[in-house]
């Protein structure tokens, strides 16, 4: 099932095809190697350009298939339900409670501390207001494990489907949560070099994207050197004058 994008120029239209398409051969893959899969961690995006499109590897926590989709009660993942519906890295979730305290600190509620990344109300509601996807859409416990859990061609697709994602909506910055060049390089990012403070700057198709290490990899909430305000005033920095 390969769609054809070009015939209409209407965005909830062409992200309706995408996510039935996506859906489809994603239940294929997921059926044969047993593994579940999604790919926005926030709600589905209501039209093009936003301000942020955050791009993660691939969601964690390896899940059964077949087993999620029985306690679902459904026979197979559909277009409605590739997506989180909500925030994940703004909204309160025990399952990412450790990585959610990188991100904003203690609280959620506009009580901003230093030791974080998003560390003030502008970085929030760029976070907040973010569309966040994974460039892979199977759950895996390690991000290594992805490699041998799916096929070269299943993960090529979804590195196609997030390139084609992007062109669709057109987003003004594009930040990566990983530096990695074995993923940045693979997905088309070119001419990586860092520009100070964790954070890296690429072009991916003629378009300048960002990228930082991913905040699940951030262990230990007190540095000495604050790396993370460090890492969020160079993010301000940058995004501010896009």
């Amino acid at each position: 099932m390969n769609i054809d994008l070009s015939k209409t120029e209407n965005f909830e239209e062409k992200l309706k095809m995408w996510l039935q398409e996506v859906a489809t051969k994603c239940h294929d893959y997921a059926l044969k190697n047993d593994v579940d899969f999604y790919v926005f961690q926030s709600a589905l995006p209501q039209k093009p350009n936003p301000d942020l499109l955050i791009i993660g590897i691939n969601p964690g926590g390896y899940v059964s298939y077949n087993g999620a989709m029985h306690k679902l009660k459904m026979e197979k993942r559909t277009a409605q339900h590739l997506a989180a519906g909500i925030n994940m890295y703004t909204t309160k979730n025990v399952n990412n409670e450790k990585m959610r305290r990188v991100m904003l600190g203690n609280d959620v509620d506009k009580n901003f501390t230093d030791d974080c990344i998003f560390h003030n109300q502008y970085l929030f509601d760029l976070l907040d207001n973010a569309t966040i996807m994974n460039m892979f859409y199977f759950n895996t416990k390690k991000e290594g494990d992805i490699t041998k859990m799916c096929q070269e061609n299943e993960l090529q697709y979804c590195k196609d489907k997030t390139l084609e994602f992007i062109e669709m909506l057109n987003p003004t910055n594009i930040l990566f949560f990983t530096t990695s060049e074995k993923n940045l390089y693979p997905m088309g990012v070119e001419k990586i070099k860092s520009i100070g403070s964790y954070v890296k700057e690429g072009k991916l198709k003629g378009r300048t994207v960002y990228a930082m290490p991913h905040p699940s990899g951030w262990r230990g909430w007190n540095m000495g050197e604050n790396r993370k305000k460090q890492a969020g005033e160079k993010l301000e920095e940058i995004l501010q004058t896009t």
